[in-house]
């Protein structure tokens, strides 16, 4: 029940990130500027790894609980630039639940 919570926050966080970046960037291509753009691809970061996922949910229910807004929300994600893609942290939070359903031990922080 609570890895479905958390699944549905998730989602609700997540649609409400795509909408405000559909309303803030909803002109055509051509309105925006453009950048600097080499043949060079710039390398991106590595994935990240589950211990890297709990850390950041770890951080995330902490923003939360003193009393995150939305916008600062929106801000933790941002700054996780490809890294914070729904994709990614739905299967993470699954890999998450089944850990925490197959441990006997209670996890206290949740």
């Amino acid at each position: 029940m609570l890895i479905v919570n958390c699944l549905q926050m998730f989602n609700k966080i997540w649609q409400w990130i795509k909408n405000f970046f559909q309303r803030l960037f909803g002109g055509s291509s051509s309105d925006r500027p453009r950048t600097n753009q080499t043949s060079e691809n710039p390398q991106s970061p590595p994935p990240l790894t589950d211990t890297d996922y709990d850390f950041l949910f770890n951080e995330l229910l902490e923003g939360i609980a003193r009393g995150w807004t939305q916008d600062r929300i929106l801000q933790f994600f941002e700054g996780l630039g490809e890294r914070g893609n729904p994709a990614g942290w739905k299967d993470w939070l699954r890999r998450f639940g089944d850990r925490l359903m197959a441990s006997r031990a209670p996890n206290v922080q949740l």
